[in-house]
Formats: C-alpha cells, structure tokens, sequence
C-alpha cells in the first residue's frame, strides 16, 4: 500500500491520493456491511450468545435479574477498561513511530519508494505476525 499512496502522491497530489483511497474503502466496505452485517441475532434465528433458539428452550432472561459478579458493566468483565486503555496507549505510541518513520529514512538518504516500501513490508509483517499468534 506504501508504493501506490507514494506514486499517486507523486502524480495526483496527497489530497487526491487521500480521496481516492476513502472511496476505495467505502466501495469496498459499505457492500460488505450491507450484505453480511445483521443488528438482531433472532432474524437469523439465534439467541443474543449466537446459540440456535431451538436447541435451547430459552426465550430470554428474566426481567430485574441480578447483575453476573465479577463484571465490570453490562457484559463487560472485571480489567476490561485496564486493558482498553493500555491496547490504546500501545497503539498510539508505535503508530506514532510508524508515522514518521517514512520521513525518517527519507532523511537518511533513501529513496522516497523505498521508504515507503519498507514501512510496507512492516506493517504486512505486523499483521501476519499478529494473524499467525492468534491462532
């Protein structure tokens, strides 16, 4: 993604090149959130916890029930804000890096496309890594 933003960087200008990747997303997007996002689990016939209403012979909680113990708010368990706050801050500190690192190697002598290329190639890694740990 690094080298198509930096060559339609060089020929459109940043603020098209930005336009032109926000419509690209939004066609892409939008489609796939239409066809596939449903707000209500009964019109596919589950239960809110994503089991089939059938197999179960519960209809729903009873009003006024007591709140779980150990949970922080509605359905959210106890260090969730704890770990929220420290995936935010890890977040804004290596993606502050990661912004200026392009501008970094530039300065050090290379190539504008081959910045570009590199700050690629570690975001991809990034996310593989990141793909392949999950599992």
């Amino acid at each position: 993604m690094g080298p198509l933003a930096q060559s339609g960087i060089a020929s459109l200008g940043w603020r098209w090149t930005h336009v032109l990747f926000g419509a690209s997303v939004a066609a892409t997007a939008l489609p796939l959130v239409v066809i596939f996002f449903r707000d209500d689990p009964s019109k596919m016939g589950l239960e809110p916890d994503g089991i089939a209403a059938r197999e179960t012979g519960i209809t729903g909680g009873s009003p006024g029930a007591a709140p779980m113990a150990g949970v922080a708010d509605p359905g959210l368990p106890r260090g969730y804000w704890v770990m929220f706050a420290a995936n935010i801050l890890r977040g804004m500190a290596m993606y502050a890096l990661m912004v200026h690192q392009v501008a970094y190697l530039v300065d050090v002598g290379f190539g504008k496309m081959a910045a570009a290329s590199c700050v690629s190639v570690i975001s991809h890694d990034g996310v593989t890594g990141r793909s392949i740990s999950l599992r």
